[in-house]
């Protein structure tokens, strides 16, 4: 077999131990790792998700999960995509969860791109993943996402302007939107509040290409709508643990949901 063809066995044969009992889900991966290392052939490693904890109005929570003590883990993956606060919009996300989330799921991010999801980018390092946890891979950790990060909440404000973070053991990093960039500078990230609105003078900017993806081609009659008649925008949230191999080959755990957020609006 040809490398690819390699790798995406491996992933099948994987899938089906996700969905197999926990308890025996590592001992089928690691026979089917033996038996594609026996026929000499390439394996890769099999990585478990993230548990989500909770999520809130301004929040999301995730643990680390042990089990990725290996050499190969990197850390954490963050996708997101906004959707508008509507009976619509909450149909339109319930469709795609249960699709990303359908049976048998793939290791890696293809589902959520597939429906317009974007991956949460650093906005001071652009680099893979977002969440850079090897070094505590053995740990038990707590990642904290805050959507919009008040500045009055522990830590204290070491930013500037600060926006959404997220927060493990003692480092925070600035969550930034996907590939947008502001038009004034050509290089800032954008941030996650999505819409700057000023009613008072019938101002509703939604330039942003993500903000299109969840409304559509609106007129401004309608995006106004949106934001004072219906409810804004809500964020939803998927994770993935990110791997590399020997070689530098990427590979992921599942997608899990890790939460929603509600109304993300900069009046």
């Amino acid at each position: 077999m040809v490398k690819g063809v390699a790798g995406t066995l491996l992933q099948q044969i994987m899938s089906v131990g996700y969905y197999a009992a926990r308890a025996v889900r590592t001992p089928l991966a690691a026979a089917a790792a033996l038996l594609l290392a026996a026929c000499g052939l390439p394996t890769i490693p099999f990585l478990e998700p993230p548990v989500a904890v909770s999520d809130s109005d301004v929040e999301i929570e995730f643990e680390h999960d042990t089990t990725n003590d290996i050499e190969e883990f990197r850390g954490y993956e963050l996708y997101y995509r906004f959707y508008p606060a509507t009976t619509d919009g909450e149909d339109q996300w319930r469709n795609h969860n249960d699709a990303i989330l359908d049976s048998p799921r793939s290791p890696n991010p293809n589902r959520l791109t597939a429906r317009g999801y974007r991956r949460i980018r650093d906005a001071q390092d652009r680099g893979s993943p977002l969440i850079q946890a090897a070094d505590i891979r053995g740990e038990s950790f707590l990642v904290r996402m805050m959507f919009p990060f008040d500045p009055d909440d522990d830590p204290p404000n070491q930013i500037d302007e600060p926006d959404a973070i997220a927060m493990f053991e003692d480092r925070f990093v600035r969550l930034r939107r996907g590939p947008q960039i502001n038009e004034a500078d050509g290089q800032t990230p954008k941030r996650f509040f999505p819409v700057e609105t000023d009613p008072a003078n019938g101002v509703y900017a939604a330039d942003d290409n993500d903000i299109t993806t969840a409304l559509g081609n609106v007129s401004p009659e309608d995006l106004r709508d949106v934001f004072e008649v219906e409810g804004g925008l809500f964020i939803a949230v998927y994770g993935l643990a990110y791997g590399r191999t020997t070689d530098f080959e990427r590979f992921y755990s599942v997608p899990v949901l890790l939460g929603r957020d509600i109304a993300l609006i900069q009046n």
